[in-house]
């Protein structure tokens, strides 16, 4: 038997064979609460769903010891909406906890480029997420979709253009080329290709979302966010990657057309950020 010390348990946990005498035992002492098959807290007062999502992480390895986390999770690093966490696991039937549900499924085990995670899971190396993440995917019975849609992608994707500069998604591409073949990933793989080098004005393509958008056409548009050391920050951009700066206006119809300085394939960004101190991580 296991040695069981409550003292040392952490606030929830799943229970297991070795210890479930002794965490019977404290359930009927009114030291444990039971929220769910084979979990339990030591917090008797607290709402359960607000336990569990606090210590989802640590959840996931006591009832899919082989877990990946992966597909729209990989990327978001929270539950979604609905609270689902999407995994890959030989375990293939969902399990269903105070506000949350761990939905497997089955695929390549973890690889050596994905990465240790909280609680000895393993998480979708970046490439891998994106690539997962370019399998479409329905909700179903008022479920979350199990993978971001097109344009929550393109937002993904200029946001780290933005933060990291277009050597951050080239690499990207790179890296789900390489392991596009391994997961049997090749149309995906193609399908990011065509969304990264759409969105850096390298290839033909149409965007879904208001920003993909305007990065392609040209258009500038403002961005607002909340900083927990800045409080609200802001950006005003303008990318344009048909460029020409030999073709000036010739009226102001041609601003207004839109072909004033157009139509050279160059590029040019301009960027507006209140302060005076950049930082891009």
């Amino acid at each position: 038997m296991t040695k069981f010390s409550l003292k040392e348990m952490p606030e929830i946990f799943v229970s297991e064979t070795g210890i479930s005498k002794a965490v019977s035992e404290a359930v009927a002492r009114g030291k444990l609460r039971k929220l769910a098959s084979r979990l339990y807290t030591k917090n008797l007062d607290e709402e359960p769903e607000k336990i569990v999502r606090r210590n989802w992480y640590y959840l996931i390895t006591g009832y899919f010891p082989d877990a990946l986390i992966s597909d729209r999770t990989a990327i978001e690093n929270e539950p979604a909406a609905d609270g689902s966490i999407f995994l890959i696991a030989a375990k293939k039937r969902d399990v269903e906890l105070p506000g949350l549900v761990f939905r497997p499924r089955k695929g390549p085990a973890a690889l050596e480029s994905d990465r240790p995670f909280i609680g000895r899971a393993r998480l979708a190396s970046t490439a891998r997420a994106y690539l997962e993440n370019m399998r479409p995917s329905r909700a179903r019975s008022g479920k979350v979709a199990r993978t971001l849609s097109r344009a929550e992608m393109e937002e993904r994707l200029d946001a780290m253009i933005r933060r990291q500069g277009e050597y951050a998604v080239k690499m990207l591409r790179d890296e789900a080329r390489r392991l596009a073949p391994v997961l049997e990933l090749e149309k995906e793989g193609e399908a990011l290709s065509e969304l990264i080098g759409s969105l850096l004005g390298t290839s033909e393509g149409r965007a879904r979302s208001a920003l993909g958008k305007a990065r392609l056409a040209g258009k500038p548009f403002a961005l607002l966010g909340v900083n927990s050391d800045a409080g609200f920050v802001g950006s005003f951009v303008l990318n344009e990657y048909n460029f020409d700066i030999l073709r000036p206006p010739t009226s102001f119809q041609d601003i207004l057309d839109g072909r004033a300085f157009r139509g050279g394939a160059q590029r040019f960004r301009l960027e507006a950020v209140p302060g005076n101190i950049v930082s891009r991580y």
